[in-house]
């Protein structure tokens, strides 16, 4: 039991909460009551927050990208970096290094994830056998730590503005619509075993074609996206929306319906 003095609960705030907690789970809450001998009390409480935006392989790299040499370092040089740190890591590593980090993100307040999951394939961009590998070993991770998972793989079509072919530091990126909608199938098997929180949405695009006629039938519903487009004639409206994520409209990526599995 824990006893607080006070609490923000979702309703507002409300004086003298206690709370049940069995097996890792609020089952529980009661207001207006009087502390119990064995309590654990505090005086306020606060739901935890939600780390909404992580790419968890990028924790390993941390340190290696911050100096600065006048006129040399860019966001483009960062990004080569990235690239080539990719190329050496495996399956194991990537599980390793997303459960030390969300294992961090839970040591700071942090009870669940937005993790925006590109890393698909090997360093050449040939798949898995399992072509959701490294999906499954992110929702590993947070199965072993126990923070609630929604997890958002990215569409990499090219590898750029104006359709620019993918680089070779973009390979273990690249998909086609038809193999990310098999992906997204493999990725929802991954956390279908993980508590209820935990999620699979695939809402990102980044660098994709525009809509074709056939593209619901090849992958669930994509309610958020992100896009570069370099058409004149592409509207371009974004907004943020009530979790802190951007919206936009773009010749390349374009909202549809909401997902009745995440209610996203």
């Amino acid at each position: 039991m824990i006893f607080a003095t006070h609490a923000k609960l979702p309703q507002g705030w409300a004086r003298d909460v206690r709370i049940t907690v069995a097996d890792g789970r609020v089952t529980q809450v009661e207001t207006g009551q009087a502390p119990q001998a064995d309590d654990a009390r505090v005086d306020t409480l606060l739901p935890a927050l939600a780390n909404l935006h992580s790419h968890s392989f990028q924790r390993a790299m941390a340190g290696m990208t911050e100096t600065r040499l006048a006129g040399k370092d860019s966001f483009w040089t960062w990004r080569d970096l990235m690239y080539r740190f990719t190329a050496h890591l495996t399956p194991a590593h990537i599980e390793a290094i997303a459960a030390f980090v969300f294992l961090e993100m839970q040591e700071a307040g942090f009870a669940s994830v937005g993790e925006f999951h590109y890393l698909h394939h090997q360093p050449d961009g040939t798949p898995y056998d399992d072509l959701g590998e490294l999906s499954a070993r992110i929702a590993a991770a947070a199965a072993q730590t126990g923070i609630g998972l929604t997890h958002l793989p990215v569409l990499y079509t090219y590898g750029g503005a104006g359709q620019q072919p993918l680089q070779a530091g973009q390979a273990r990126f690249g998909n086609g619509v038809a193999r990310f909608g098999a992906l997204v199938e493999q990725a929802q098997r991954a956390v279908r075993d993980l508590p209820p929180i935990a999620a699979s949405a695939s809402r990102p695009i980044r660098c994709a074609p525009p809509p074709r006629r056939n593209w619901q039938r090849c992958w669930p519903p994509i309610p958020m996206c992100r896009s570069i487009s370099t058409s004149p004639n592409s509207p371009k409206r974004s907004r943020i929306s009530p979790l802190g994520l951007a919206r936009a409209r773009s010749s390349g990526c374009w909202p549809m319906p909401r997902s009745p599995r995440t209610g996203a």
